[in-house]
């Protein structure tokens, strides 16, 4: 059927997209600026054992407690490219270039010998604890 009147425009773009919070048996908070996981569908806050980097959040999004694992109503915005500021864990000036894994929500490390959940590129030390870490290509 052909448009008749104006509609409100939603666009998504490899850059940044909506995604579903994903439900669990207690509460889900994905807050702004943190890293998150894709997982059953949903998006949870970032774990060193997830499986799919899903992105940086951008807003906050919180989901009450009810079933594991259930795609609720609830979206968030997240950014799948950038460079952003991250917590990191024991850097040094070697590391610039370096890739980087998730140790939680708010936390990444150099990878180690066996690499753990991947999700950047070190662009910039800032600190032993502060980097710039580039996420194009490892957010899905």
């Amino acid at each position: 059927m052909a448009a008749t009147e104006n509609k409100a425009v939603c666009e998504q773009n490899s850059r940044q997209i909506a995604q579903p919070v994903l439900q669990g048996t207690s509460a889900v908070k994905i807050y702004q600026g943190s890293l998150v996981d894709i997982k059953s569908g949903g998006v949870t806050p970032a774990t060193s054992k997830g499986s799919i980097f899903g992105g940086i959040a951008v807003e906050y999004a919180e989901v009450e407690a009810g079933s594991a694992e259930t795609v609720s109503n609830v979206r968030v915005m997240l950014r799948k490219e950038g460079t952003w500021e991250v917590n990191a864990q024991a850097l040094t000036s070697a590391d610039l270039g370096k890739e980087v894994e998730i140790v939680d929500n708010d936390t990444v490390k150099v990878v180690g010998e066996t690499a753990g959940h991947k999700c950047g590129v070190i662009r910039e030390v800032i600190s032993a604890t502060k980097a710039m870490v580039c996420i194009d290509g490892y957010a899905k």
